[in-house]
């Protein structure tokens, strides 16, 4: 039973959320996770060439697994920290360049070609081109993608993030201060369906199974 428990918790972290005190020790979890992911890397998002990500991301667990959430019990410091090892898709392998994100509330998410998407917002008139327009538009369009994406570029400029909607939905008053979140909610309606959950899962404790 108790390894059925452990299989099923990565998978519904639902179901283990619904104590208030495994809620509570997820989100401090992932806090404490994202803390490591800035001090590693310098900042919360980080852009690599796709043939560089796993070495990167590889170097990067091995720095972060010795270590232990300060002020845990040493005998369940690292309940979280052991993370599996996964191979990494080969899109992102293949991309010229992919996105690192961890966000305060998702927590750690890697988008494809996010060069492409980050020059449009830089330059809107970018989106004449086909390849960078195509980008933009599979971010929209792409259920997985989340609104993080589009938040993010949207805060170094909101202007720009104005233009680069207005030319890509053909609409010449649209605002992203105004329009941009109700966007958001009718293209991305799965992310909004359901509170927000830590991606981290504290393990089951042994001792109370």
């Amino acid at each position: 039973m108790l390894q059925a428990a452990l299989e099923l918790s990565p998978r519904r972290p639902d179901l283990a959320f619904r104590n208030p005190e495994k809620l509570e020790r997820g989100w401090k979890l992932q806090r404490w996770e994202r803390g490591r992911f800035i001090e590693f890397f310098g900042a919360d998002l980080v852009v690599f060439q796709g043939s560089e990500l796993a070495e990167r991301i590889e170097a990067y667990w091995r720095w972060r697994a010795p270590q232990t959430t300060s002020g845990e019990d040493p005998q369940r410091g690292s309940e979280s920290l052991d993370f599996p090892r996964f191979e990494l898709p080969h899109d992102l392998l293949e991309a010229e360049t992919v996105a690192v994100i961890y966000d305060e509330v998702e927590g750690l998410t890697f988008l494809v070609e996010f060069g492409l998407v980050a020059a449009v917002f830089d330059d809107p008139g970018l989106l004449a081109d086909r390849e960078h327009r195509r980008a933009v538009l599979g971010y929209l369009k792409d259920e997985s993608v989340s609104p993080l994406s589009f938040r993010r570029l949207a805060r170094q400029n909101n202007e720009n993030a104005s233009r680069v909607f207005q030319r890509l939905l053909n609409k010449p008053a649209f605002s992203w201060q105004r329009d941009g979140e109700s966007l958001m909610r009718r293209r991305k309606a799965a992310f909004f369906a359901e509170p927000a959950l830590p991606r981290v899962t504290p393990l089951l404790d042994r001792a109370r199974f």
